[in-house]
């Protein structure tokens, strides 16, 4: 099971890498059921108030120019005009906080998959990587096996 789970895993995280470095895993974010998520009100730059980062996730995989304005429900005046664009939270950034969030309460496991990082450090498998590069924005992959 876990080896079908991270190997889904790096797939779909391969395929996440957009064009300003940036994690969008559509794929993983379209399956979520939103609902099983707290609620936490946040503002996108559409004028829409999104009950919590899931429904935003989901929005943003759709607009990729969309931000979010701030934590609440949007403003009468938010939603009846369209912000300036670069206002706000960039949306990817806030959908890559939403996956490493959800990635911290997964168990990575022992599985020796090693990845060596730009930090010339070797991560047992992708998954530790994913985490580290979570905190560590600016990590990318140096190659498929140990650091030497």
């Amino acid at each position: 099971m876990y080896f079908w789970v991270s190997t889904f895993i790096c797939v779909e995280i391969l395929q996440l890498f957009l064009v300003n470095g940036q994690f969008l895993n559509c794929n993983w974010v379209a399956n979520l059921d939103c609902t099983t998520y707290s609620e936490f009100k946040e503002c996108g730059s559409d004028g829409i108030t999104y009950d919590n980062r899931c429904y935003f996730a989901k929005q943003q995989c759709k607009d990729s120019d969309l931000r979010l304005l701030h934590d609440g429900a949007c403003l009468p005046s938010e939603v009846s005009t369209t912000p300036a664009p670069g206002g706000g939270t960039d949306g990817g950034e806030a959908v890559l906080d939403f996956f490493c969030t959800s990635l911290s309460h997964r168990d990575c496991g022992t599985e020796k998959n090693e990845v060596c990082g730009s930090d010339n450090w070797t991560y047992l498998n992708y998954c530790e990587y994913d985490k580290a590069r979570c905190t560590h924005r600016n990590l990318h992959v140096k190659n498929f096996g140990p650091c030497v």
